[in-house]
């Protein structure tokens, strides 16, 4: 028995069909009409969205443009001490709180008080943001020396260390490191990392002015007077660190010791 065909739409009768030759646009439009209300509403929603995200934008860079301004009147004060404690206070999290601890701790260092100094450093140190991390190897240096003032020798051994672990040191201030390094270790009573600091001044920056005063302490620990050099080393004035290099006069010609 043959299968039933469906009777064919005459196009008469399709034109009797509402949807039959709509278009995607034209269908796109005849939603719209019907859900006018809820687009609508969806669209003032997010448009207020964006408003408030922008008006929360502007809002902060206001409040961190204030903040910096009270950060350098601050420093404009012949006492900052108070000022930026206040910054720190009440703009906590922001650049400019950062900027007014930093302050606090080289005032604090300056005026010989460590115990206000350390805490503030220890802080920051610990709450560093990832945009904030080029403020690390500033900070460990600090500590190193604050601890060192204090007679913290361990933390302060670990402070360099953890400096001398910074990528891109140069060669200059890693000397110097390595020398804090030894010290630190020579007044905690451990001798033997002493040697290894500054045999290491002496393996790797051997004509440098770290590396005289690193062969006068390793004299020292074994028990041994220490020759005088043949050829003097000179500091360059003006260095940052100390950064010697052997001979030189001051025509540039190498001096030798009669």
């Amino acid at each position: 028995m043959s299968q039933a065909k469906a009777p064919e739409k005459h196009i008469r009768d399709l034109l009797k069909e509402k949807d039959a030759f709509l278009t995607t646009s034209e269908k796109v439009y005849e939603f719209a009409l019907r859900h006018t209300r809820a687009l609508a509403l969806g669209a003032a929603v997010a448009l207020l969205a964006v408003l408030a995200g922008f008006a929360y934008v502007r809002s902060r860079q206001a409040a961190e443009e204030a903040a910096l301004t009270a950060y350098e009147q601050a420093l404009a004060e012949a006492s900052p001490e108070a000022a930026l404690e206040k910054i720190r206070s009440d703009h906590p999290g922001r650049r400019a709180a950062r900027l007014a601890v930093l302050a606090l701790i080289r005032l604090h260092t300056e005026a010989d008080a460590p115990e206000k100094a350390v805490p503030l450093a220890e802080n920051l140190l610990q709450t560093l943001k990832p945009e904030e991390i080029s403020l690390k190897p500033l900070l460990l240096d600090n500590l190193g020396g604050l601890y060192e003032t204090i007679k913290d020798y361990p933390r302060a051994a670990q402070s360099y260390q953890a400096l001398l672990d910074w990528p891109f040191l140069p060669d200059n201030y890693k000397s110097n490191l390595l020398l804090a390094l030894g010290r630190v270790r020579d007044a905690d009573g451990q001798p033997e990392a002493a040697k290894l600091a500054y045999e290491d001044i002496l393996q790797s920056f051997p004509d440098s002015y770290p590396a005289l005063l690193a062969r006068a302490r390793l004299s020292a620990l074994n028990g041994e007077a220490m020759a005088p050099p043949t050829e003097p080393l000179l500091v360059q004035a003006g260095d940052t660190a100390p950064a010697g290099s052997a001979g030189g006069d001051a025509d540039g010609e190498t001096a030798k010791s009669e």
